[in-house]
């Protein structure tokens, strides 16, 4: 058992709670993607796992170490800016406000939490590797929403681009993890994972390029593939 062991618990905690709470306030757009014409009827619950997932994230992230709380807030507070709505804006319907705004929540998250552990020295290598993984996975996700964001008024990267220019840039911004890594080898304990990300990252962005996938599919195979590698990096 890892020594973070209550970190790494609260960090699959946050993950939950913010896809929840994206899950409610995405429900125009869903409506017209996949056709979720019940989830009207389930906000309440959701919302209720929401915001019972980011106590229980704060609870045990602030027992396993008191300067992790503020670090833990992040996501939150940045999906609620990006998410709800003020005075009819939010940062979702800026262009690539979406992918900057998450990408950076998660960098932040994944890149400081290790540090309040001890002072990791890669740091900065895992708030640009999170940070490129992150816009990856969001466009990923723009990708999948196409027409539901263009009758929505969001304009997204794959919007502008089109899929097929989409697909492309995707490949770049993984293949760009490579040289990154290649910097970084001499102190990454755990290369490995970091290439088995990459090898996984191209195998999912074709897969989901060809496939018409059910949301949840894309829940499990992009949204936790994070719980997965830390997993993996803590236990192994």
């Amino acid at each position: 058992m890892p020594e973070n062991w209550y970190l790494i618990i609260s960090f699959c905690f946050v993950i939950l709670s913010v896809y929840s709470l994206n899950l409610i306030t995405d429900l125009e757009e869903d409506a017209v993607n996949k056709g979720y014409k019940n989830m009207e009827n389930k906000k309440s619950i959701i919302l209720l796992i929401s915001v019972v997932s980011y106590i229980a994230a704060l609870i045990i992230g602030g027992i396993e170490n008191l300067r992790s709380i503020p670090v833990l807030l992040i996501p939150f507070i940045t999906g609620l800016l990006y998410s709800v709505k003020i005075k009819n804006f939010r940062l979702k319907n800026l262009f690539v406000g979406k992918n900057l705004t998450v990408s950076i929540s998660w960098s932040l998250e994944v890149s400081l939490l290790p540090y309040l552990i001890k002072s990791s020295s890669v740091v900065f290598f895992l708030l640009i590797f999170v940070f490129i993984k992150g816009m990856i996975n969001t466009i990923l996700f723009d990708l999948r929403d196409v027409e539901g964001d263009a009758k929505a008024g969001v304009e997204t990267i794959p919007v502008k681009l089109g899929k097929y220019r989409t697909l492309w840039l995707l490949f770049i911004l993984n293949t760009s993890l490579i040289p990154l890594i290649m910097t970084w080898k001499s102190m990454l304990p755990n290369l490995w994972i970091f290439m088995l990300i990459i090898i996984y990252g191209y195998a999912y962005i074709l897969y989901f390029y060809l496939n018409q996938a059910p949301k949840l599919l894309y829940s499990i195979l992009v949204d936790d593939e994070w719980i997965l590698w830390m997993l993996l990096i803590n236990f192994l």
